[in-house]
């Protein structure tokens, strides 16, 4: 599926028999698209995956390298792997997957691991993939994905001012879907879990 497919979905709502109008050029309105897949993205945190790093006895500090195509958008996870009875650190078990700072691509653990250990915790968190491609990624052909984006976009489009097919309540009302769709999203990835365990990338494997 490409981008153009989802043409359809947008183009009759801001069409204007006035010739001083008529429409946005396709290229403008797959312009608006991806930019509402990245804000869906952003919004909902859909996409998400889990990986689980070695730890390195005295280090907290843990850099998080995406795998290639990904951009890390929130870390929303941490669980240690019985790190918490054997690092004698009250932190971990009582505030387990709180325990830990991120910033600038490291995460800072709360607690200092006291020997080395093998795959040592889990992280789940959620990711950005690339939307400038011609198609549209195969995470996002989902029907209610699709309705989604294309909720976002007709929020934009018909907010433009000065333009025949402007209509500020049917803006807030495409807004107002898309959000709710995107909660929608939100909510699924949480159940999901971030089950699909990555590999790590060939930094992250060579860190420890």
């Amino acid at each position: 599926m490409e981008w153009k497919d989802l043409l359809p979905d947008i183009i009759p709502y801001v069409s204007s028999p006035d010739e001083r109008f008529k429409r946005p050029p396709d290229n403008l309105v797959i312009h608006y698209l991806r930019n509402a897949a990245r804000t869906f993205l952003r919004d909902s945190t859909l996409l998400r995956g889990k990986f689980c790093p070695d730890l390195q006895c005295g280090v907290r500090e843990v850099p998080l390298f995406m795998p290639e195509g990904r951009e890390l958008l929130r870390v929303h996870k941490v669980l240690p792997q019985e790190i918490a009875y054997r690092c004698g650190c009250s932190a971990v078990a009582h505030r387990g997957s709180d325990a830990y700072q991120y910033a600038d691509g490291v995460l800072t653990l709360d607690w200092t691991p006291l020997e080395d250990m093998r795959r040592g915790m889990c992280i789940t968190y959620s990711y950005l993939i690339d939307v400038d491609g011609c198609e549209l990624p195969s995470e996002l052909t989902e029907q209610r994905w699709r309705e989604a984006i294309t909720s976002y976009a007709l929020a934009e489009l018909l907010a433009m001012p000065s333009m025949d097919w402007h209509d500020k309540p049917t803006s807030g009302f495409y807004r107002q879907k898309a959000e709710h769709l995107a909660a929608k999203a939100r909510m699924h990835a949480a159940s999901q879990g971030g089950r699909n365990r990555t590999r790590l990338s060939t930094a992250m494997e060579h860190m420890f």
